[in-house]
């Protein structure tokens, strides 16, 4: 009954990309209430464009959210922590100021698209995920120890900074089929670097 009460509740204009109601746009019940729950300042049942401009950080744990549509509302988000939910698939491309990223044992996980400015994926960010590739964005310039460790289904990481980022020899803890594809300017660089230089056979140019 809740829920069905927070959909009514939802409303106003849904042109554009600034909604008067940034409920109108989430489409899972359970991030809408977890959205409502924390970031509905004055408790009228909505969240305005101005409230949601004031998110920087979200933490989900363990809540049965399967979508994350909407999120991109929450223009100015900073860092995201989303550990163990049944989400399928993420799209942060709109997340513009989006530094840090964790999607720790979300086990549905098979698809993720990161903003190019991201700065940082977490310890432990993608583990026990069910990717098969993903992209890493030039504005990368750290990946935390186990990043990517038992990620079964992980076949490959493109990784697009020319810069190697500075890493951990443990991000693929785990993870033996892995290639990682690398801007062919930069292989001997991978090759090199510290965390990187672990995994050299695997490192294969590419180009983005």
């Amino acid at each position: 009954l809740s829920v069905v009460c927070l959909m009514v509740a939802c409303g106003g204009d849904d042109s554009g990309y600034l909604v008067t109601d940034v409920c109108l746009r989430i489409k899972d019940p359970f991030f809408r209430i977890y959205c409502l729950e924390n970031f509905d300042r004055n408790n009228d049942a909505m969240i305005f464009s101005e409230e949601a401009q004031l998110v920087r950080e979200m933490e989900i744990e363990d809540m049965p959210i399967h979508s994350l549509a909407g999120i991109e509302y929450f223009r100015n988000l900073v860092q995201l922590s989303v550990e163990g939910i049944p989400v399928y698939e993420v799209n942060l491309s709109r997340n513009v100021y989006l530094r840090k990223v964790d999607f720790c044992g979300c086990k549905n996980l098979y698809s993720i698209i990161l903003p190019e400015n991201l700065f940082e994926i977490a310890s432990e960010g993608f583990v026990d995920c069910n990717l098969s590739t993903i992209t890493i964005p030039k504005g990368v310039k750290v990946i935390r120890e186990y990043a990517f460790a038992h990620s079964n289904r992980l076949t490959a990481i493109y990784c697009k900074p020319t810069t190697p980022p500075d890493t951990h020899d443990s991000i693929l803890y785990g993870s033996d089929k892995v290639l990682i594809y690398v801007p062919r300017a930069s292989v001997n660089a991978y090759k090199a670097a510290s965390g990187w230089s672990d995994y050299a056979d695997r490192i294969v140019g590419y180009d983005f």
